[in-house]
């Protein structure tokens, strides 16, 4: 509650890279909290938040900030690219989400196709249907949809039959530890090829060294 009054949530940008050319070409948007001067981070304050109910205030506070970094840069003049937010489970209970969110979005003259909406594969599992007619919501209103955490533990094909994604993000296990093998590196490659054929982009999460990069 403090750090709400106080304005100690605000958002950074994670870099998405071409692996090709090195160029950036997008961000993701990450929560993170403030605290005494100390950066926290999600695993530490997410779990409560979403415990008390406290996770769509979260929310849409970092959407709004989020939505005015993008405004502000336009309005500067200065270069563009997309961002992509995580939307929580709990804001598809709510019937009006997706016009609350596009409102707040036009509100700020952001172009709905430079603001990606991360959603995890696992809560797909809990309400299909539901969730995919918000999701052809906002497709409608031409949102980039990007499947998150794809591989993390929940996967299941039919989603990507059932749903219309634009990217589907590969979870970072398949790039450390024993998913790092020659098995890994099958599957990886079958879900690349999956994905093209989908006419689906796909981005490889946690890369942070030349070694992964070469292994990509």
């Amino acid at each position: 509650m403090q750090a709400f009054s106080d304005d100690g949530f605000y958002f950074v940008l994670q870099p998405l890279f071409d692996i090709r050319t090195g160029e950036i070409t997008g961000a993701e948007a990450l929560a993170r909290m403030r605290s005494t001067g100390e950066e926290i981070m999600p695993g530490e304050f997410i779990p409560l938040m979403e415990t008390v109910g406290d996770i769509t205030r979260l929310d849409f506070l970092i959407y709004d900030k989020v939505c005015r970094y993008m405004a502000d840069r336009k309005r500067r003049g200065l270069s563009s690219f997309s961002v992509s937010v995580n939307i929580s489970r709990e804001e598809f209970k709510n019937a009006g989400f997706v016009d609350d969110f596009h409102r707040l979005v036009t509100g700020y003259g952001v172009d709905p196709k430079d603001l990606g909406l991360e959603i995890t594969e696992s809560i797909f599992v809990e309400n299909l249907m539901e969730i995919s007619d918000a999701v052809n919501r906002f497709r409608e209103y031409g949102y980039p949809i990007l499947l998150d955490d794809f591989g993390s533990g929940f996967s299941s094909l039919n989603v990507l039959k059932d749903i219309s994604f634009d990217i589907i993000k590969l979870d970072r296990s398949f790039f450390y530890g024993k998913n790092n093998n020659r098995q890994g590196r099958y599957i990886v490659e079958a879900i690349l090829k999956l994905a093209a054929q989908l006419h689906i982009r796909t981005v490889a999460e946690g890369i942070d060294s030349m070694r992964q990069v070469q292994y990509l």
